[in-house]
């Protein structure tokens, strides 16, 4: 009779080392840590952004209190993205967080007519109609990621205008879904820690290797 015993290996205490003239660098060592947070210090990070993300739209809600149609408005309407952009850097860093531009599909291109100006002077002016989809990843320094999408739509005269206008309208959309999901990793993250989901260890395993330059590449 013979008999197997299982057992997970964890990696919490892994020290990867490489021999004389080889780098581990070129072995990619990577680790995905989108959608759950790689270490203490992002759960308090993203807890200190939220605390702000809160304190400013309370008031502005206070402000508006009774207002027909705010309740149907979402906090990335809410929130100007230069906000976001303060409440990050406070949060984690001028270079402790960066966003990468995925992705930019143009989803629609309709050239239409369209009646300008008063009964008088009306006339009809091509315009164009431009539809694009944004997809955006924001890292943390320690590797803690998501990734958001969004999408916008543009009428302009210029197809070409059209075009870049909406592109920068996704793409700024899509940064502010992507700041603002943080939230969910944390809380995600609670709840799967008080019904013991996980099963290796709570946070990423310490690696030694150079840290990471991070620039925000916001425009």
């Amino acid at each position: 009779m013979t008999s197997r015993v299982s057992h997970n290996i964890t990696y919490s205490t892994t020290k990867y080392k490489a021999a004389a003239g080889l780098s581990l660098g070129d072995f990619d060592i990577i680790e995905d840590w989108e959608g759950r947070p790689a270490s203490l210090w992002s759960v308090q990070r993203i807890g200190n952004l939220q605390s702000q993300i809160e304190k400013y739209t309370y008031g502005i809600r206070q402000q508006r209190q009774g207002r027909k149609g705010l309740e149907c408005i979402g906090l990335s309407r809410l929130i100007p993205k230069h906000l976001l952009i303060t409440f990050a850097n406070k949060s984690f860093g001028y270079d402790g967080w960066v966003l990468d531009l995925i992705s930019v599909t143009v989803k629609e291109a309709i050239e239409h007519s369209e009646k300008i100006g008063d009964k008088a002077t009306e006339r009809e002016e091509t315009m164009y109609t431009v539809v694009a989809n944004a997809e955006v990843r924001v890292t943390l320094k320690d590797g803690t990621n998501t990734t958001a999408r969004a999408t916008e739509r543009c009428t302009l005269s210029s197809k070409g205008e059209c075009f870049s206008r909406v592109k920068k309208m996704a793409a700024n959309s899509a940064f502010k879904n992507a700041i603002l999901n943080f939230e969910n990793i944390v809380l995600d993250h609670a709840i799967k820690v008080e019904g013991k989901y996980y099963t290796d260890n709570l946070y990423k395993p310490q690696i030694k290797k150079e840290e990471l330059g991070l620039q925000n590449t916001i425009s």
